[in-house]
């Protein structure tokens, strides 16, 4: 819930989370969808998520 309140990412932000670097194509309550260059969709539960590379943010 604290990704969506402080903007850690959003929709179209290319990020890395875990083992998985790719496009965000949605952010829910308890789901985020990436979709990484070889076009698989991975589901992470947001809970799971502790560290976001983001590169689409500038600092």
């Amino acid at each position: 819930l604290f990704m969506l309140v402080e903007d850690q990412y959003g929709v179209g932000d290319h990020v890395v989370v875990l083992e998985v670097s790719g496009v965000v194509e949605k952010v829910g309550l308890r789901i985020t969808t990436i979709r990484d260059s070889a076009g698989t969709l991975w589901y992470l539960r947001n809970g799971e998520i502790l560290k976001v590379g983001n590169q689409s943010q500038s600092g």
